[in-house]
C-alpha cells in the first residue's frame, strides 16, 4: 500500500493535469497519423527532424491540448514493429517501453518486457532516449524468423498484406 501512495503522491506533484494523463483515454485521430517505421529517432536531432515532419501540433484532434499531442516512435503492441504516431503524451510507469494500441488508440506501458535503463517515471515521447526498448522490437522478430509482411488471397481472390505474427489469426478469420 506504501507503494501505491507513494506513485500517486509523485504523480500528484506533477501536477494535476498530469494525473489525466495516466488514464487510458481513445484518441482516434491519433489512428491516421499511425505509420510503420524501420527504425526510431536515437538522438535529439534525429527526433526533432522526425517531430517536425509528422506536424502533430497541427492535427485536428479534440483529445487533448496541441501541446501535448506529441510525436512518438513506440513499439506496436505486439513488440514486434515500431510506429510513428501523434498521440496524447502520457507519463509510463513502472520502467516499461512505451507502446501504441492500435485497438484502443492510446499509449501504454509494454508490459512484456521490463527496461533497465528506462526510469520508474517518463514521459512518454522520450522513449528515444532509452534504445533498449527498440532491441526488443529486433529480438522478437529475429528470433521468431519472421519477415515483416505476407500476403494473404481473400475469397474474392484479392491480395491483402498482413503482419506474419497474426497470419494465424487472419487464415483462421478466412476461413470462418
Amino acid at each position: 500500500m506504501a507503494f501505491l501512495t507513494s506513485t500517486s503522491l509523485t504523480l500528484m506533484i506533477q501536477g494535476e493535469d498530469q494525473i489525466h494523463d495516466t488514464e487510458k483515454i481513445t484518441c482516434l485521430e491519433s489512428l491516421n497519423t499511425k505509420r510503420e517505421t524501420s527504425a526510431c529517432p536515437r538522438n535529439n536531432v534525429e527526433y526533432n527532424v522526425r517531430a517536425k515532419a509528422m506536424a502533430c501540433d497541427k492535427v485536428q484532434q479534440d483529445c487533448t491540448s496541441p501541446q501535448k499531442f506529441k510525436y512518438h516512435c513506440v513499439l506496436n503492441v505486439w513488440g514486434n514493429a515500431t510506429v510513428e504516431v501523434c498521440a496524447e503524451e502520457k507519463i509510463i510507469v513502472g520502467r516499461k517501453c512505451t507502446e501504441y494500441s492500435h485497438g484502443g488508440a492510446f499509449l501504454q506501458e509494454h508490459y512484456e518486457n521490463s527496461c533497465t535503463s528506462c526510469p520508474y517515471l517518463y514521459n512518454s515521447s522520450d522513449v528515444y532516449l532509452y534504445q533498449e526498448c527498440f532491441q526488443f522490437q529486433s529480438l522478437s522478430v529475429a528470433s521468431r524468423g519472421l519477415k515483416n509482411d505476407t500476403d494473404i488471397k481473400n475469397t474474392d481472390g484479392n491480395s491483402q498484406t498482413f503482419r506474419k505474427d497474426i497470419c494465424k489469426i487472419c487464415l483462421f478469420y478466412q476461413v470462418i
